[in-house]
């Protein structure tokens, strides 16, 4: 457990997204189908097409970050190896009901990290909570123009 998470949501796998990618890449393969027949290096594509899916399929279902906690301004990421790391939510995160995407600046990374989190990746209650959550750090961010 992290040092400060009060509140820890377990990530699980997504249905809905899973099914969002496979939409998405066979769409993708029926506009380059016809495709193939004219230009023969396109042939190439249904090919990358099936690797791209396999690759987003992983991510969505072996996530690198099992846990989330938070603690007052911070977002603690709790690694498959045990490990915790800190980062700070950023203003551009997109909170919807159905949907979050957490966009976290962690120190020790070069990028910042993008989570996509739709409802049944993290249930119901944690998916409020943490909506509820990265509302209120947004809020808080935001200093009102105060006239003297």
């Amino acid at each position: 457990m992290g040092r400060f998470a009060s509140h820890l949501l377990a990530l699980r796998p997504s249905v809905s997204l899973t099914a969002f990618l496979f939409v998405g890449h066979g769409v993708a393969m029926a506009a380059v189908w016809p495709l193939m027949a004219v230009v023969p290096l396109l042939w190439l594509l249904p090919v990358l097409l099936l690797i791209s899916l396999a690759v987003q399929c992983w991510k969505v279902w072996h996530p690198p970050v099992p846990l989330l906690g938070m603690e007052g301004r911070t977002l603690q990421l709790g690694m498959a190896d045990g490990s915790w790391l800190e980062g700070l939510v950023l203003a551009h995160s997109v909170v919807l009901p159905w949907l979050i995407v957490l966009h976290i600046r962690i120190d020790r990374c070069r990028r910042d990290k993008v989570f996509v989190l739709p409802i049944d990746a993290l249930g119901k209650e944690s998916h409020r909570m943490l909506r509820r959550w990265v509302l209120w750090q947004s809020q808080e961010r935001v200093v009102p123009n105060q006239k003297p």
